[in-house]
């Protein structure tokens, strides 16, 4: 689930799992909020941050926090790693995105953490954000996607 905030933005509209976002206006300094999460092998990853068009007109996406919490008494490390990725919806064209490292903690309190990166603007960006959950043996996945329309 993604949720977004500003007042420029028209609507939010989750479609099979995917937000949609309209964008009213264009202005450089409008910074939105976003946070989202999802859930594999018992553990739940939670993020926020803030995307905007800046003066340069490219789209920033930026990570600001994080929560991983563990449920059903999972035993696992401290060695989370969280991906970001965007693709260009107009052109197909993918673009790799920010990497956390490999050592998110995993104990269900909300942690500080700095992934930005930046799109060339167009009229549709897809962000992938990629939970990599740490326990013995394979470690689970999932995805936070939205999409960014200007």
């Amino acid at each position: 689930m993604i949720s977004f905030s500003g007042k420029a933005w028209a609507a939010c509209i989750a479609v099979t799992g995917i937000a949609l976002l309209c964008n009213t206006t264009q202005a450089a300094s409008d910074m939105r909020t976003w946070e989202g999460s999802c859930s594999a092998g018992n553990f739940t990853g939670l993020a926020g941050g803030l995307t905007w068009v800046d003066a340069a007109q490219n789209t920033v996406i930026q990570t600001n926090w994080y929560k991983i919490t563990r449920s059903n008494n999972q035993a696992g490390g401290n060695k989370a790693d969280l991906k970001t990725r965007f693709v260009d919806l107009n052109s197909g064209i993918g673009y790799a995105g920010a990497f956390s490292g490999d050592n998110l903690m995993q104990d269900g309190l909300r942690h500080d953490i700095s992934l930005a990166n930046f799109v060339r603007k167009t009229t549709h960006i897809k962000v992938i954000s990629e939970f990599v959950f740490d326990r013995s043996g394979s470690d689970p996945r999932c995805n936070l996607n939205y999409s960014i329309q200007n």
